[in-house]
């Protein structure tokens, strides 16, 4: 009896890792940065591991959106997945003011092998720090130059000789 248990607890535990294995396999991945004017890029990509074949790594439609809180979620981007662009796709996003924003990448479709629609993958970014650069140095003085003397316009010249000779 405890054979028989042991033997089926060994298959129960064998198949969950061969099915959580398969499941894992057809997957979306995506990479995204902000900048510090608010532009969200992104590249969602299929998994592309040791086993991955064109059939598995093939999608007719892959979707990004974003949110700014982590909840409510914007459609920015419909596209697919196949040997035409590379298994990948890129955009960008513009998110105002926001700090924060997170990316995810959701298929809408099963995988050209015919595997299930994988969990959406979310990627949380942040804006880095975007403080204004200093402002430029002022230019240098050199020590030992010196202000030329003002001359004398011609005309208060003329006056202060008139003056002296008296003509005026």
């Amino acid at each position: 009896m405890n054979l028989r248990l042991l033997l089926a607890l060994a298959c129960a535990v064998t198949l969950a890792g061969w099915l959580a294995s398969t499941a894992a396999a057809c997957h979306s991945e995506i990479a995204a940065s902000l900048d510090c004017q608010g532009n969200v890029s992104f590249t969602a990509t299929a998994w592309d591991g040791s086993d991955a074949t064109s059939a598995s790594r093939t999608n007719s439609d892959v979707r990004v959106s974003v949110s700014t809180n982590g909840s409510t979620w914007t459609e920015i981007k419909k596209d697919h997945f196949g040997s035409d662009n590379g298994y990948k796709f890129s955009g960008t996003y513009a998110a105002g003011s926001a700090t924060v924003v997170w990316v995810k990448v959701q298929e809408a479709a099963r995988w050209g092998n015919g595997d299930a629609i994988a969990s959406a993958r979310i990627v949380k970014i942040t804006k880095g720090s975007c403080s204004s650069p200093p402002p430029p140095p002022p230019p240098p003085v050199c020590a030992s130059r010196r202000s030329a003397p003002m001359a004398r316009s011609r005309t208060a010249t003329s006056r202060s000789t008139a003056a002296r000779t008296g003509l005026t």
